[in-house]
């Protein structure tokens, strides 16, 4: 069941664009996307979250990450 988040669409919305704008201007292939996007995750926990609880965080966006990815449709 997705969490209810604090932020409004149109905040997530507006960033997600924005960072698909850039990933697209340099017409990013897959594979550097998901290395860029997975070093910035990491950069953000490591520098926004106490050391103690970056393991769990980590844990949590990794099965957030598998429960939003669809199976049944490839593109």
């Amino acid at each position: 069941m997705p969490q209810a988040s604090r932020y409004s669409d149109e905040q997530v919305e507006t960033l997600l664009g924005e960072l698909s704008a850039v990933l697209e201007k340099h017409r990013t292939p897959t594979d550097l996307s998901l290395m860029v996007l997975g070093n910035m995750i990491t950069h953000v926990i490591n520098t926004s979250v106490a050391p103690e609880q970056r393991k769990t965080l980590a844990n949590s966006f990794g099965e957030a990450l598998l429960s939003s990815i669809r199976t049944h449709d490839t593109h």
